[in-house]
C-alpha cells in the first residue's frame, strides 16, 4: 500500500506518454485504493496518504498538455480519485485539504466544455477505435445501435 512519503511529484515530461501524462491515471487510481483502507482499517496512515496524494494531485499544473489538459485520461482519473476521497473520507480530512479538494474538483469541472446532446450528430464513425454509434435522436427516449469491429484496443 503507498504511504504518504510515496506521493509522486509532478513532472511534465517523461519518455513515454507525451501530452497525455500517462503517468497521471496511476495517481488517480491509487486515491480511491487508499481512501477504502482507510475506511475499512481506521488506520491513520491510510488517511494521511489519502490525504497528501489527494493534495499532491490537486497541486498538479497540469492533467494532460496542450489541447487535452483537463479532456483525457489524466482528468479523468484524477477527478475520480479525489471525488471518491472526499466523499469517503470527508469528515475526517481536515479543513484544508476538504476545501482544496473541493475547489479543485469545481475549478477543474467547471473549465471543462459542455456541449448539449441535441447539437451532436446521431451518427459518428470512430475509425481508431473500429466503433459506428447510430441514435434514432436525443430525446431521452431514443433507440441506440452501435457496431464494434476491430482490434479490441482500437488502431
Amino acid at each position: 500500500m503507498p504511504s504518504s512519503k510515496d506521493r509522486p511529484a509532478y513532472r511534465e515530461r517523461d519518455n513515454y506518454s507525451g501530452d497525455e501524462q500517462l503517468w497521471q491515471p496511476d495517481v488517480g487510481n491509487t486515491l480511491p485504493l487508499l481512501a477504502m483502507a482507510w475506511v475499512l482499517s481506521g488506520d491513520q496512515q491510510h488517511l494521511d496518504a489519502a490525504r497528501q496524494w489527494s493534495l499532491a494531485s490537486c497541486g498538479y499544473q497540469t492533467w494532460g498538455l496542450g489541447r487535452i489538459d483537463g479532456l483525457d485520461l489524466a482528468a479523468g482519473h484524477q477527478l475520480f480519485g479525489l471525488a471518491l476521497v472526499y466523499d469517503w473520507c470527508y469528515a475526517d480530512l481536515g479543513d484544508e485539504a476538504r476545501r482544496t479538494i473541493r475547489d479543485t474538483l469545481v475549478k477543474r469541472t467547471s473549465a471543462m466544455p459542455t456541449t448539449p446532446p441535441s447539437s451532436l450528430p446521431t451518427f459518428r464513425c470512430f475509425e481508431d477505435m473500429g466503433i459506428v454509434p447510430a441514435s434514432s435522436d436525443w430525446s431521452g427516449d431514443e433507440s441506440l445501435l452501435v457496431f464494434k469491429c476491430g482490434p479490441f484496443l482500437g488502431h
